[in-house]
């Protein structure tokens, strides 16, 4: 009766290692946003996403999604609405939403204090003009999932005062990563400001809800 327990024991132990080695192995999260002033700072751009995204009951994006989401928020400087498209992959298959966002600030005297407040907001569902699949290899091509934010570009300086702004975030079981960028077709010089013109005219030509401008490449850019 002993050997028969110590059989069923034994048994039980082997099959459930067998099943642990068929469970995923889940990495290690990792978590990336531009840090302009040190290690321990927070970009301010950032933190007006959350509060936005916030008001707009979004999910949040740093915590993982279970398989993919992206999010291209986009605004001109002076002007309104702001756009935040919103691509994500669901257990039956793609979905992609924009949203106009209309919104102020409470006050201008000192930013740090102010509040932002989302006004009104309007959404609409999206389809790509070609397969998803297609599209978003074509947004991969251009180093979507790996380009560095401004910040964090050698030698770069944003010289333009007012125009477009860009960020982007996107999550997976696995990953998490904010980075942002202004005017990127007014730098033709800097590849990865090419790159992010190059995603943001995919997405024009293939959703719309963007801010684009084509580059201008100077003749001595070309030679």
């Amino acid at each position: 009766m002993v050997g028969r327990v110590y059989g069923v024991l034994l048994c039980s132990i082997i099959l459930a290692a067998c099943s642990d080695l068929d469970k995923p192995v889940v990495s290690e999260f990792t978590y990336e946003i531009p840090r302009p002033w040190g290690k321990d700072s927070i970009n301010r751009t950032y933190k007006y996403k959350n509060i936005i995204a916030d008001q707009l009951s979004l999910t949040r994006l740093e915590d993982g999604v279970d398989s993919f989401e992206l999010r291209l928020w986009s605004a001109i400087t002076i002007a309104q609405p702001e756009h935040l498209n919103i691509l994500k992959k669901t257990k039956t298959g793609w979905q992609c939403m924009t949203y106009r966002i209309w919104s102020h600030v409470t006050s201008l005297k000192n930013i740090e204090l102010a509040q932002y407040i989302v006004d009104s907001v309007q959404i609409f569902a999206k389809i790509p003009l070609y397969d998803w699949g297609l599209f978003l290899d074509s947004l991969k091509n251009e180093d979507l999932l790996t380009l560095p934010s401004e910040d964090d570009i050698k030698g770069f300086e944003n010289s333009v005062m007012d125009g477009t702004v860009h960020y982007i975030e996107y999550a997976t079981p696995s990953k998490y990563k904010f980075y942002i960028y202004s005017n990127p077709h007014a730098y033709p010089e800097i590849p990865e400001c090419m790159h992010m013109n190059n995603i943001l005219g995919i997405w024009a030509r293939n959703v719309g809800g963007v801010f684009y401008r084509p580059a201008k490449i100077s003749k001595s850019t070309n030679q």
